[in-house]
């Protein structure tokens, strides 16, 4: 009995050890595979953003070229264009190219023959060019006169000719590395690239190239070269500026130039230290990245080569796999430690116990099935945590594309919004000048339906706007003092007309406890009142409106006001209530069709409401009539001098006077319609098209009011405005000048005004806007005379 059960504890023991061993090796085994496997997702990773992230840099560099030869070619096309080409027009056309960094000079190289050498040095004599001479280099350095060659390439024209006086007249042929471009350009009749050159004002700090494009003659013959001068390093730089937070080593090569000579330029970031990372990663597990692209240049083959810095990888790998392998072996120890108990228990019990083997037996059975399901729990629990990071990663990713969806939704819609108002003015112009005409009654009611439908196109592209604004969370709420009393008449006078018009009957009732001055957003209060007046006028076929203001609650320093339109219209349905303060949703169809609307304004409504810290509800019945609520907070003002600051009025009295005006204006129609208005005004008008037209006309009269687009060729209105205020400042003559632009959005007036124009006026222009901002600005100046 004694050796049985000396026996049985022996095996007993070493299935002990057994159990412990595989629990180690399973738990380890499956830890190591875990942690191999996200390293290699990692990997995986790692390499696909830093593909990424070079193609974008590629691109960038690409696009940046391109534009370059574009501006060129642009040159070559306008030298080629001027039958009298003089050195004030070629400064002209190429100063927006001197504006780009990296460009180091703009040249213009005509091609002389031998016979034509003396002509050509008379001909710049002539035009002020005093001792040009084509000289070349000496091996001294020395500028000589140039030897004998069946052509010259001089330089004629250079700008900025500040630092370059000493090329005027430098014979390029003379040195072999523009002598080849030269050559291969004359060969191809295509732009040629040099190889990288020692740019002398550089002092050796980068490199340089030159890029010849040939000019031809209307026979077709090469008349010369319209050359510009480019810094490799800071092109380079310009051209990765968007993504200069990306710590990648960029090198930008010459393929076709000897070895020794390859590299143009190469960039390296200010890495930012890596040492506050708890986990800095060796290169030999997750190595530094690079990426090659080769492209055509000018006829030179260039390659980027784009490569990972130590700060790049340290950024961009993520960490998370590390904690798997302490994680997995904790586990694996706790496991161990758990099932060596229940071991030791068996076996004490087997000692003590001899009689209750098969209940322990059966127990043991029992315990390595709840092991095992332990075991799968715990894997399940591993793929379970892996499905819902890799969850995350994706909904992060969805929502990094939505967000960047939404801004270029934005920005889509600002620029839309330009582009329409622009035409839109001189729709809406043309009907207000043909409504100030004869007209027959059935014209005035063509004129009518054509300035509502202007009118509300506007509206329409407003609403959109602010509603794009809103989902961007570009609308701040901005709080001064307003009178609350004056913000609801203004906004019931803007549909006085409809509503006569409509034979409605309207009731306001302003609770007389209101504060006369509140502090918040008047502009947007407004914005909400027009839009809940609106659709009670415009869904209201009999009956009524009533509008009434009363307090729900009051504070020391803050107070809370309802506001309540009601009218007597065609109601909505209960189903419906929720869906109208939706975007682009109306209660049916149709209701869009017989009445029309975006469907926004409600929308528009609820989130300024919401943004202000109120809200907004409805009760409606359909056929009845519609009751919304506007529940607002304000801030209550104490100071009486502020009170009085809100209701004191400013007004500027002319004399009636017929001004002289000077209209800037480079589209066709608004040069019409403006000119026209303010001519029916009694005004003398003078139209120009471009800023630069601008300056010439003020430097030969005088005028009382520049009226002054912003968007124009040549020069632009807040270049030209720069221009007049740097000449006041010598003259001492204040020119008086509004801004006349289709920028429209919250602060672009304050913007214009903070830049230095008197007065601001959106586009489409309306008569009533026009005519306050010219009184406003001539009253002005006028009291500062």
């Amino acid at each position: 009995m004694t050796y049985v059960s000396s026996e049985t504890n022996r095996v007993s023991r070493i299935k002990h050890r057994i159990a412990i061993f595989l629990t180690i090796l399973c738990g380890s085994l499956m830890t190591f595979f875990i942690f191999a496997y996200a390293w290699k997702t990692t990997v995986k990773e790692y390499r696909e953003t830093f593909r990424y992230d070079a193609t974008i840099r590629n691109n960038l560099i690409i696009e940046y070229l391109d534009a370059q030869l574009l501006e060129l070619d642009a040159l070559r096309r306008f030298i080629e264009g001027e039958t009298h080409l003089d050195k004030n027009s070629f400064q002209a056309f190429v100063k927006p190219m001197l504006e780009r960094k990296g460009v180091q000079a703009v040249e213009w190289i005509p091609r002389v023959a031998l016979n034509r050498r003396a002509e050509m040095e008379a001909a710049a004599e002539r035009e002020g060019m005093g001792g040009y001479r084509i000289r070349e280099r000496a091996p001294d350095g020395k500028l000589i006169s140039a030897a004998q060659r069946d052509f010259f390439y001089p330089v004629y024209y250079v700008e900025p000719l500040l630092g370059n006086e000493k090329v005027i007249g430098f014979d390029l042929s003379s040195n072999k590395q523009r002598y080849d471009a030269i050559h291969a350009a004359l060969q191809s009749g295509r732009p040629q690239a040099t190889s990288r050159v020692t740019l002398v004002q550089e002092k050796g700090r980068q490199f340089g190239f030159l890029v010849f494009a040939p000019v031809r003659t209307q026979a077709k013959q090469i008349d010369g070269f319209a050359l510009e001068v480019f810094r490799a390093g800071d092109m380079l730089e310009n051209a990765i500026k968007q993504t200069k937070t990306i710590d990648l080593n960029t090198t930008l090569e010459d393929l076709s130039a000897p070895l020794e000579e390859k590299t143009l330029h190469k960039w390296v970031p200010n890495s930012r230290s890596t040492k506050s990372r708890i986990f800095n990663f060796d290169t030999s597990f997750f190595p530094l990245l690079e990426q090659d692209r080769i492209i055509e240049f000018a006829g030179r083959n260039w390659n980027i080569h784009v490569s990972a810095t130590p700060g790049y990888s340290s950024d961009k790998i993520s960490v998370w796999f590390l904690a798997i392998l302490p994680t997995g072996l904790l586990i694996t120890t706790l496991l161990t430690l758990y099932v060596n108990g229940l071991l030791t228990h068996r076996e004490r019990a087997e000692i003590l116990v001899q009689e209750r083997t098969e209940h322990l037996t059966e127990a043991n059975d029992k315990l390595e099935i709840y092991i095992a399901e332990l075991k799968k729990s715990e894997e399940n629990l591993q793929s379970q945590t892996t499905i819902l990071e890799h969850e995350m990663t994706e909904r992060m990713k969805a929502q990094e594309q939505a967000e960047s969806a939404n801004r270029a939704k934005s920005q889509f819609l600002a620029n839309m919004s330009h582009e329409i108002r622009t035409p839109l003015n001189g729709v809406v112009g043309m009907a207000h000048l043909l409504a100030m005409t004869e007209l027959t009654e059935e014209q005035l009611g063509y004129v009518e339906s054509l300035k509502v439908s202007g009118s509300n196109l506007v509206s329409l592209i407003n609403d959109i706007l602010d509603l794009s604004k809103i989902e961007a969370g570009k609308v701040e709420i901005e709080l001064s003092p307003f009178s609350l009393h004056n913000s609801i008449k203004e906004v019931v006078q803007t549909q006085h007309s409809a509503i006569l018009k409509k034979g409605l009957s309207l009731d306001v009732n302003v609770s007389g406890d209101i504060p006369h001055v509140l502090m918040g957003d008047q502009l947007r209060v407004k914005q909400v009142l027009v839009n809940l007046l609106g659709n009670a006028v415009k869904f209201t076929a009999r009956g009524g409106i009533i509008i009434s203001a009363q307090v729900r609650e009051q504070h020391e320093s803050t107070i809370l006001i309802q506001i309540v339109v009601c009218d007597t219209g065609i109601g909505i349905s209960t189903e419906h209530h929720d869906k109208i303060f939706q975007p682009f949703v109306q209660e049916d169809g149709s209701t869009t069709r017989q009445f029309g609307g975006t469907g926004l304004g409600l929308t528009i409504s609820r989130r300024l409401v919401e943004l202000m810290g109120g809200n907004i509800s409805v009760e409606s019945t359909q056929g009845v009539g519609s009751s919304f609520k506007v529940a607002l907070p304000f801030s209550l003002i104490k100071d009486s001098s502020t009170t009085e600051a809100v209701f004191e009025k400013v007004t500027y009295v002319l004399d009636g006077l017929p001004q002289r005006i000077l209209l800037v204006e480079d589209d066709q129609i608004n040069i019409a319609y403006g000119s026209n208005l303010l001519r029916k005004l009694g005004h003398d008008v003078i139209v120009v098209e471009n800023g630069s037209a601008c300056m010439s006309a003020l430097e030969n009269s005088t005028f009382d009011l520049v009226l002054m687009d912003i968007q124009m060729p040549v020069m632009n209105g807040e270049e030209a405005l720069r221009e007049i205020r740097k000449k006041e400042q010598v003259t001492g003559f204040h020119q008086p000048v509004i801004a006349l632009t289709a920028y429209s959005l919250r602060g672009e007036r304050e913007r214009f005004l903070s830049e230095g124009f008197d007065g601001y006026v959106s586009k489409p222009l309306t008569t009533d806007d026009l005519v306050y901002e010219m009184k406003r600005v001539t009253g002005i100046t006028q009291s500062s005379k």
